[in-house]
């Protein structure tokens, strides 16, 4: 039997929500990069693929001078947007808010350390 997925996060703010870590799966492709060459200019780069909810979606660094200094994820292509209440933009926050005390905010690192990792 299949074992459940647990929610890495759970809060009611007038309704329940939980929130699912996707699974990450690196490119395979980092092990042959460039770092030399990724420490000069801007560069945005395919780093892996996120799976969860409803579909694959790419990961991309965003680097300058060799620093990653964020992440995109692509749209779902079968995505549209919605009016956001009020009520939802609070939840949002908070969840985000509860998800950085836990994991700490993002902070910008050296390309050649997120290979490694």
């Amino acid at each position: 039997m299949a074992s459940k997925v647990k929610p890495v996060l759970t809060f009611n703010h007038s309704f329940e929500i939980s929130v699912f870590e996707p699974e990450f799966t690196p490119s395979e492709s980092l092990q042959f990069l460039d770092l030399e060459k990724l420490s000069k200019g801007n560069q945005k780069l395919l780093i892996g693929h996120l799976d969860g909810g409803c579909c694959h979606k790419a990961v991309h660094a965003v680097i300058k001078k060799g620093i990653v200094l964020g992440i995109e994820v692509e749209k779902c292509k079968d995505s549209q947007p919605i009016k956001k209440s009020t009520e939802m933009e609070a939840a949002f926050k908070i969840a985000v808010t509860k998800l950085s005390e836990k994991t700490g905010p993002f902070r910008p690192i050296p390309i050649k350390d997120l290979v490694v990792a």
